[in-house]
């Protein structure tokens, strides 16, 4: 399987699954994952999970074994991880570790060669781990000021 089927497979059932699952949790026919709110939740997993699958697939086109199975499975856990309403030490850990996972496990790296097409995902997988983390830090902390941070970011980040 080469490297952008698995994402792009994965966003395309994920976005319809995810979306399913938010309107069930506002129906309140189905629970809601984690200490989150609903809309919260749903704008997380839109963002850093159906985008980040996306920019996977499309960063991910010429690499395959190990390090793309490896990421898939990562990016599955954390998927799974915040659906199961683990602790949010856990699912931090998981889900912060996909961005510079993916930076790092990418077939060649991304600062090979030093071309300006590539360099640029580089300060975008920054921002989506910042933003990613600053998430989980508003969600765990009861800070208002956490909490306005996260949003700052995510407003940042999502223009």
């Amino acid at each position: 399987m080469k490297g952008h089927q698995p994402f792009f497979l994965a966003a395309g059932i994920f976005a319809p699954l995810a979306i399913g699952w938010w309107i069930g949790v506002l129906e309140a026919i189905l629970p809601n994952p984690g200490p989150a709110d609903p809309v919260r939740w749903h704008a997380h997993e839109m963002l850093f999970g159906y985008t980040a699958a996306v920019l996977a697939g499309f960063l991910l086109i010429g690499t395959a074994g190990w390090r793309l199975a490896l990421l898939a499975c990562l990016w599955i856990a954390a998927r799974l991880a915040i659906a199961a309403g683990l602790p949010p030490a856990i699912t931090a850990a998981i889900d912060l570790a996909f961005a510079p996972a993916l930076a790092l496990l990418r077939s060649p790296p991304l600062w090979a060669g030093m071309k300006w097409p590539t360099l640029g995902f580089l300060p975008l997988l920054a921002a989506l781990l910042v933003a990613n983390l600053l998430w989980h830090s508003a969600r765990s902390a009861s800070s208002p000021m956490a909490v306005r941070a996260a949003s700052a970011w995510r407003s940042t980040f999502s223009l």
